[in-house]
């Protein structure tokens, strides 16, 4: 069957989005500032995660999951955005390029709680804390994501 990206592989592309591949090599990241810049950082949030380098090919992806809110920059490629808000977010295991042929898929389509877009790029995504998303990498991608924990969010 073909998956979103119009192929008919059977198993997804590898993509790598982890902290762990910035850490081995610093050196990745010293040309990039941080995504949450260091104003706000000190007014408005209390926690700024390390940034997580993400590339993959055509047809990779990140499945449906949450966490805290963050930002991600694209610098390479144009890769489709799905978000499902807070009341109808999960976790999934299913990789994002079967997810988005599934009955789960549409059914948030069909009682209005996805909301899909496509980032290019140069641009830069807020995920807001909660809400679910997933990836779907329509040509090579290469970007970076910034977790954070607005003050916000902490109990006063």
């Amino acid at each position: 069957a073909p998956h979103g990206d119009g192929s008919s592989r059977s198993s997804p592309q590898p993509y790598i989005f982890d902290v762990a591949v910035t850490r081995q090599c610093p050196e990745l990241l010293d040309a990039l500032e941080d995504l949450v810049p260091t104003e706000a950082r000190e007014k408005h949030v209390a926690y700024v995660r390390r940034p997580q380098l993400g590339i993959g090919f055509a047809g990779a992806g990140a499945p449906l999951h949450t966490h805290h809110a963050a930002v991600n920059c694209l610098f390479v490629g144009t890769k489709r955005w799905f978000l499902v808000p807070p009341n109808a977010a999960y976790w999934s295991t299913m990789p994002a390029a079967h997810w988005v042929l599934s009955q789960d898929f549409k059914d948030l389509q069909s009682k209005g709680l996805l909301l899909e877009f496509t980032q290019h790029a140069g641009d830069l995504v807020l995920v807001p804390e909660g809400w679910g998303h997933a990836t779907l990498l329509q040509d090579y991608c290469v970007g970076v994501g910034q977790e954070f924990i607005p003050n916000s969010s902490l109990a006063s």
